[in-house]
């Protein structure tokens, strides 16, 4: 894979993150608008950290 998959979005306080997959291999990056800036990043290969996500997932699409 050359380029990563936006995954999910969810909120946490003043931070919009944003999650992307390289693989199998995950990125959350950490938007904060009222700065306009990114301001942390974390990557991690740990499935169980994509539980914040999962409800986003519509299971109507994959029957």
């Amino acid at each position: 894979m050359e380029y990563a998959v936006h995954v999910g979005d969810r909120l946490n306080g003043p931070h919009s993150i944003m999650l992307y997959q390289f693989d199998n291999f995950y990125v959350e990056l950490f938007y904060n608008s009222l700065d306009n800036e990114i301001q942390r990043f974390r990557g991690f290969i740990n499935p169980d950290l994509l539980t914040p996500y999962l409800n986003q997932i519509d299971l109507q699409e994959l029957m």
